[in-house]
């Protein structure tokens, strides 16, 4: 199923003081829907465990502004190579794939730092369990989406899915452990819901 990831964003300006840092602080805050582990592994290509093992690149775009307004910041989406160790969903991947995450709302101005609190943050040695969108979809035809990082194609390349329970999830003992809700969930009840939601006609 392709499903892009839609976030409304509120952003508030605070006017600081200081000239030798940031005088204004723009927050974003991002409303993200409460998908449970069923409903996360439904809307993905792909459920897999792996390893972050190289920055690819980043592609900005203007944030969001309203008609006739310049954007007050620009958005990021960061593109990985994600070492493939096991793949719940489908039953096989190609050895490494590509992984978009993001926006990160970020600005070129030295007087305005954005903060925001809705994507987690990727970094190269993390070792995660992703739910993944296809980015070969006409959906992801423009944009960030547009052209899939060198050496790789749009079948190989996948959209991190984000919700409020799961996003980026790291090994806590025998489970697994959402880095933002701290929700867990085993392996086993991983195994269940792909084989109720991705058995059936």
């Amino acid at each position: 199923m392709r499903t892009i990831i839609a976030l409304a964003a509120v952003a508030v300006l605070l006017v600081g003081c200081s000239t030798q840092q940031p005088t204004g602080i723009l927050t974003v805050h991002g409303l993200q829907l409460d998908w449970n582990l069923d409903e996360m592994v439904r809307r993905s290509d792909a459920v897999v465990v792996g390893q972050i093992s190289e920055a690819l690149g980043t592609t900005t775009i203007d944030g969001p502004a309203p008609p006739g307004e310049d954007a007050r910041y620009d958005e990021e989406f960061h593109n990985y190579k994600l070492t493939v160790e096991t793949s719940y969903h489908p039953a096989s991947l190609p050895e490494s794939i590509a992984v978009m995450t993001g926006p990160y709302p970020v600005s070129d101005d030295a007087n305005l730092l954005v903060e925001h609190d809705q994507i987690p943050g990727f970094a190269v040695n993390d070792r995660v369990l992703v739910f993944l969108d296809s980015l070969d979809d006409l959906a992801y035809a423009d944009g960030p989406t547009d052209t899939a990082p060198t050496g790789y194609t749009k079948a190989t390349w996948y959209r991190v899915i984000t919700g409020s329970r799961f996003s980026k999830l790291t090994e806590r003992g025998s489970r697994w452990e959402d880095t933002r809700s701290f929700e867990t969930v085993s392996v086993e009840a991983i195994r269940e819901a792909v084989m109720d939601e991705k058995s059936g006609p």
